[in-house]
């Protein structure tokens, strides 16, 4: 969390800059949109790190999901700042885990990472599926937010009907 509004549009506006400022593509339709406020989903997985979700539908527009790389890379370094500067993450995340699995809203699973690792990840399905092209429009937003160093680790997965998760990383 922020300690006021002032600190929230500061912090949010410097990630939201360093992002849009350093990646410039040379195609016909880049045009960065202005990035959202609110991640989707955050999860840990099975190694104790703590996952930046995006989540759009298939049929969602072809701008929405070329761009939904930069979207997760901005939540996740939200999140790593927030973990640079709190005491102790890892407890944090572990406490609301365990009061969401005494609620029964989720299972009681590996604990957080230490030091804590935030990992960027676009899950696309349901509703339909893009296109070809807009696939490749995304990985090539994806490809110049790692080359560029923004992230380090950047997961992109496509849902099918049955609810089957497919990497579509290669």
């Amino acid at each position: 969390s922020f300690a006021d509004t002032p600190e929230k549009v500061q912090v949010m506006g410097e990630e939201s800059r360093l992002l849009t400022s350093r990646l410039a593509g040379t195609e016909a339709w880049w045009a960065v949109p202005r990035l959202g406020e609110e991640c989707d989903a955050l999860a840990l997985d099975g190694q104790g790190r703590l996952l930046a979700i995006e989540v759009k539908p298939g049929s969602a527009g072809a701008k929405s999901i070329t761009f939904s790389p930069l979207q997760a890379s901005y939540y996740a370094r939200l999140f790593r700042r927030w973990a640079e500067q709190a005491s102790r993450p890892q407890e944090s995340l572990d406490g609301v885990i365990a009061q969401r699995a005494r609620l029964g809203l989720a299972h009681a699973g590996v604990p957080a990472a230490s030091p804590l690792t935030i990992v960027p990840v676009v899950i696309l399905g349901g509703g339909g599926s893009p296109s070809k092209e807009v696939l490749r429009r995304c990985q090539v937003v994806r490809k110049l937010i790692l080359d560029d160093c923004l992230v380090e680790e950047l997961q992109l997965w496509a849902l099918d009907a049955d609810g089957k998760l497919t990497s579509l990383v290669d």
